[in-house]
C-alpha cells in the first residue's frame, strides 16, 4: 500500500489487476484509476498492471476492457517484465490480436 500526500491509503494498480484479472473486473480497475492508484507500479515479478492484464488474462473482451481502461488512463506500454518483454510482445506471444491492436494504438499516442 501507498499513502498519498493527502494521507489516503492506496494499493498499487498491479496488485488490483492481479486480484481482478481472473474475472477481468474492469469496473474495479476504473474505480482505482479515478482514485489515483499508481498505474505503473512494478511488483516483485517486475510486472505492471498492463503486463498483468495481458499475462493473467485470456485475451477476451473483459480482459480487453481492463487493458483499455489502463491504457486510456495513461499507463505505460514501454515498461518491460524482468526478461525485457514489453506488453505488446507478451500479447503477440499469447495470440491476443485485439490486445495487440490496443497496445499498438497506445504506443502511437
Amino acid at each position: 500500500m501507498y499513502r498519498s500526500a493527502a494521507g489516503v491509503e492506496r494499493i498499487p494498480m498491479a496488485a488490483i489487476t492481479a486480484a481482478s484479472a481472473p474475472n477481468a473486473i474492469s469496473r474495479r480497475v476504473r474505480q482505482l484509476i479515478r482514485a489515483g492508484a499508481p498505474l505503473d507500479h512494478v511488483n516483485n515479478l517486475h510486472w505492471t498492471a498492463v503486463i498483468e492484464a495481458v499475462v493473467l488474462g485470456d485475451g477476451g473482451p473483459r480482459h480487453q476492457a481492463t487493458l483499455r481502461a489502463l491504457l486510456d488512463a495513461g499507463a505505460s506500454v514501454a515498461l518491460t517484465d524482468r526478461s525485457g518483454r514489453t506488453p505488446l510482445e507478451l500479447a503477440r506471444a499469447r495470440g491476443y490480436p485485439e490486445m495487440v491492436a490496443l497496445l499498438e494504438a497506445a504506443a502511437r499516442r
